[in-house]
């Protein structure tokens, strides 16, 4: 084997030193109390720093995948994991200082309680990595605390208001005035599921093949389901571009524009590219526009890797302000939003983001929705869609919409065109997706839909 280029830990001046002993069960320990010590302090998304974190990147693929769901548990359940951490307490009044302790004992409940790792191994390892993370003083305090949660934990879990504990209090609130108390509680306890990978694959005809090719279940509108994780490049495909990864709700919207075959459509706000390359895959003329430069080259390498370049032309720019070259038949807008639907597989936006943000995503949209207006021909469609669960970012935002353009009319979403989802229809004739639908196959995440014609 070639020779061992260490992991090198900061010491207290900030200087790297050299990996100690035990620092092989220690270190991705290390690397995860890093990336959720920024979490917390920095507000960071977890894709983020998972992305631009040296220490993590270094890691092998197995490591990736456990520091990957430590991080990942120890945010989802964080008001179960503090919950528990206090019941521990033999002082119900403790303080905790510095603030790396309430860290360390998140991520050994979040072995103990939450993950099938054993529990000599998630008390003996966090306690050794207070000591070496400078907080040897309150060592004593968090083994109690985490044998405490050994001996309990699991028991008081039942004990707990889950959904509540796990759930911005705002946000909790906004639920329940859109959709009523208990579908609010409901759509809290599936956005605590970790969600499956969902694949859409290049050639429809293939599905089959590829779902044998990557152990994937068929979802009822086509979407390939794979339960078990795996390191996406790592899997048969990828590289060929044959398939690339899309939840099933995101699927849907492009599905509703019917046939797109030589179609002029902007994409608006399209990066990383999984609607582009929909549309680019179904013979669409695709126009694909992003404001953000580093989003557009995620998506560069997507439709380069599926082979769809040439039907796709990109721009970075402002959906709100770029100028389309020609009339267009057809207007996707998936537009930017509070990412409320996607909390299964984003814990961290139901973190990070406030209730400040709806509105201040609601008058991004509206913008973007009324210039996607003047660039649509007559008789042209505006497909408007967004992972928020927040009604003011869906029904409200397209109700307001048709309130100042006339010169508009919903295209009604029928049951035929969601297999297995009439439910979701509004009376409106929108589509609104919530998690724990399709609860047969694992659910699915949160998403709004609405088609628009232009008279």
């Amino acid at each position: 084997m070639a020779a061992d280029h260490s992991h090198r830990q900061k010491n207290k001046d900030g200087q790297s030193s050299p990996k100690q002993k035990g620092d092989d069960i220690l270190w991705p320990r290390k690397v995860a109390l890093s990336l959720l010590q920024s979490f917390w302090e920095e507000e960071k998304f977890l894709d983020s720093l998972f992305e631009s974190h040296g220490d993590f990147l270094k890691l092998s693929s197995r490591d990736r995948n456990f520091v990957r769901m430590m991080v990942t548990t120890a945010v989802r359940r964080s008001g179960q994991i503090e919950d528990i951490m206090r019941r521990g307490f033999s002082d119900p009044k403790q303080k905790i200082s510095p603030s790396i302790v309430r860290y360390l004992m998140h991520l050994g409940i979040a072995q103990i309680v939450f993950m099938n790792v054993p529990d000599h191994a998630a008390v003996n390892t966090t306690v050794e990595l207070a000591v070496r993370s400078g907080a040897k003083r309150a060592k004593g305090f968090i083994n109690a605390v985490l044998r405490r949660a050994v001996e309990n934990g699991k028991k008081w879990t039942t004990e707990q208001d889950i959904p509540r504990l796990n759930t911005p209090s705002w946000l909790l609130s906004m639920w329940g005035k859109d959709y009523g108390k208990a579908y609010a509680v409901e759509i809290a306890q599936a956005s605590l599921a970790e969600a499956a990978l969902d694949f859409t694959v290049l050639d429809p005809l293939d599905k089959e093949d590829w779902a044998e090719k990557l152990g994937c279940t068929i979802l009822p509108n086509g979407t390939l389901r794979r339960v078990e994780n795996a390191l996406i490049p790592d899997l048969q495909g990828y590289n060929e571009g044959a398939w690339w990864v899309q939840d099933a709700s995101a699927s849907f919207p492009v599905k509703l524009m019917g046939d797109v075959l030589n179609k002029s459509v902007a994409d608006l706000c399209a990066a990383p590219g999984g609607k582009t390359m929909q549309l680019a895959a179904q013979g669409a003329k695709v126009y694909a526009v992003d404001r953000s430069a580093t989003r557009m080259k995620r998506l560069d390498d997507n439709i380069a890797r599926t082979g769809l370049q040439d039907n796709v032309i990109t721009a970075v720019s402002d959906g709100a302000l770029w100028k389309a070259p020609e009339q267009m038949d057809m207007v996707l807008l998936d537009a930017p939003c509070t990412a409320t639907g996607t909390i299964r597989r984003n814990p961290d936006a139901a973190w990070l983001k406030k209730a400040d943000d709806v509105q201040a995503m609601v008058k991004i949209q509206r913008d973007l929705m009324d210039h996607a207006a003047n660039m649509l021909k007559s008789g042209g469609v505006l497909l408007y869609c967004t992972c928020s669960l927040q009604k003011a970012e869906g029904e409200g935002q397209v109700n307001d919409f048709l309130s100042r353009h006339d010169g508009f009319e919903v295209q009604a979403i029928q049951p035929n065109e969601v297999p297995e989802l009439s439910q979701a229809i509004t009376d409106e004739g929108y589509l609104r997706l919530l998690p724990f639908y399709w609860a047969a196959y694992g659910g699915l995440d949160g998403f709004f839909v609405a088609r628009l014609m232009k008279k």
